[in-house]
């Protein structure tokens, strides 16, 4: 619930895309092996994994692309919302884009009138 004259921002990405597509899966298999190429300790690589992927599976978003998604529900609920597709590169360090270029962060601004 926002008040009139309210922001909203969200930062997000499409983190489980590769579950659900054949090029998002073979970025993020990419993703993996430029870790390990320069020695950055991968992110997504660890204890929960697993179930962190069951969950994303059963999670209806997991599975839509965004931010295209939060504008057109933001749009329809009468915000005013824009997307920033590349604040990733302004904010990400170094290895979090080798970790997460398949991932790009994207922050969605919206206002109430």
């Amino acid at each position: 619930m926002l008040r009139p004259g309210s922001l909203l921002l969200n930062f997000d990405a499409n983190w489980y895309a590769y579950l659900f597509d054949e090029k998002a899966q073979a970025a993020y298999d990419q993703d993996r092996i430029n870790s390990a190429e320069q020695g950055v300790w991968d992110q997504n690589v660890g204890e929960n994994f697993d179930v962190m992927e069951d969950i994303a599976r059963r999670v209806p978003l997991s599975s839509i692309r965004r931010p295209g998604w939060d504008l057109s529900t933001l749009h329809s609920l009468g915000l005013h919302a824009q997307a920033d597709e590349t604040v990733w590169q302004r904010i990400w360090s170094e290895e979090e884009k080798l970790n997460f270029s398949s991932t790009p962060l994207f922050l969605v601004r919206a206002t109430k009138a």
